[in-house]
């Protein structure tokens, strides 16, 4: 299993408390009687970090004064299955189907920004990712398949491609104007998906601190 460790930032796009395993594994605990706070995700290259800050950036200078918590662009990623608290049981599950998965390498640009659950009063704030080719509707697809075969039933919402770049606090009431999101401009490249990992998220005071349980890399 691999150790590598992403730095404090806001969290992806589940950071609710709530556990889900596997049918009667949900109840397990971890070595240090701790559950692991996990989720499945598409790892962002560096090429595509640095785009996707600029882009963070520039959104971010055009709200000035907002009340928004930015999120580290070391901890951007695209969420595949956000899980919550996990025994080691279905952590175990987890592991094992990435070291049986096949990765392909996957294209994708820059769609728009927005956010959830609207533009004008947001929560989240966001950048899309297009899939050029349907590589990545086929391998996210595939992999919420196996997990359902697992026991971890189906997800909460239907997936969205993205990558999170602020979260506004609860209590703070902002309003947006949708043209705060089209003035922004957006890389016009391509970049390439080729890591899937399962990561741990560590809740922290400054901002959740990522590692990962256990990666697979694209076939070359």
């Amino acid at each position: 299993m691999t150790g590598h460790r992403r730095s404090n930032g806001s969290g992806g796009r589940g950071d609710q408390n709530r556990r889900v395993g596997p049918s009667g594994a949900g109840s397990g605990r971890s070595r240090s009687g701790q559950d692991v706070r996990a989720f499945l995700a598409l790892l962002a290259p560096p090429v595509l970090i640095d785009a996707a800050a600029r882009v963070q950036e520039e959104l971010r200078s055009g709200l000035s004064g907002a009340r928004i918590r930015w999120v580290d662009p070391r901890n951007f990623h695209l969420t595949v299955r956000f899980f919550g608290d996990l025994g080691p049981e279905p952590v175990r599950s987890v592991v094992e189907m990435l070291q049986t998965t096949e990765l392909a390498r996957m294209e994708v640009r820059f769609g728009k920004c927005s956010a959830f659950p609207s533009e004008m009063r947001p929560t989240v704030l966001w950048v899309s990712l297009e899939d050029r080719t349907g590589q990545l509707s086929d391998t996210v697809h595939r992999l919420e398949g196996e997990l359902e075969r697992r026991g971890f039933g189906p997800p909460d919402k239907p997936w969205r491609s993205h990558l999170t770049l602020g979260r506004v606090p609860r209590d703070a009431s902002l309003r947006l104007d949708p043209e705060d999101y089209r003035a922004v401009r957006l890389p016009t490249e391509s970049f390439f998906l080729d890591e899937l990992a399962l990561m741990k998220s560590e809740l922290r005071p400054q901002g959740p601190l990522y590692s990962a349980i256990e990666t697979v890399k694209a076939r070359v």
